[in-house]
């Protein structure tokens, strides 16, 4: 199982890094949610191994890791979402109505809630992920036991 996490883990926080300067996350504001979350991974990377080794003796552990895996599927579908809604807010975007760009640049407010929906849900879907993954943390006290 940590081959698959390490592989998951790194591949979610190349993504994360990269994702984390792309304009289309940017107009949503959620870069210092998503460095968080990229924190915690690089976090999660460190105590992988030594979790690994202890796995096959403690029920907990594997437990442990089958969280830290499904966690992993939730940040890559988190940040599948916000490239998605912030690309439709970009003003570029083909699938984004000129008309709504024009009403937003002339801050018709009804025309503009949608934005703010869009931003409000990735930052609350990101800070959930976050609390998710400090709750995982919060229960690995089989870490502090001796072997």
């Amino acid at each position: 199982m940590a081959a698959i996490l390490e592989s998951l883990l790194g591949s979610c926080a190349s993504k994360l890094q990269n994702i984390i300067t792309d304009e289309a996350i940017l107009i949503l504001g959620v870069e210092e949610e998503l460095r968080e979350v990229l924190r915690r991974v690089e976090l999660i990377k460190c105590c992988i191994y030594d979790a690994e080794k202890r796995r096959t003796k403690e029920l907990a552990v594997n437990n442990w890791l089958g969280q830290l895996r499904d966690v992993i599927y939730d940040v890559d579908e988190i940040l599948d979402v916000a490239r998605c809604k912030g690309s439709k807010l970009l003003p570029d975007d083909p699938s984004s109505s000129s008309s709504k760009s024009a009403a937003c640049a002339g801050f018709s407010v009804s025309s503009c809630f949608c934005n703010i929906w869009s931003r409000h849900d990735v930052a609350v879907r990101i800070r959930g992920l976050n609390k998710k993954i400090e709750n995982i943390f919060k229960g690995q006290d089989f870490f502090n036991t001796q072997q």
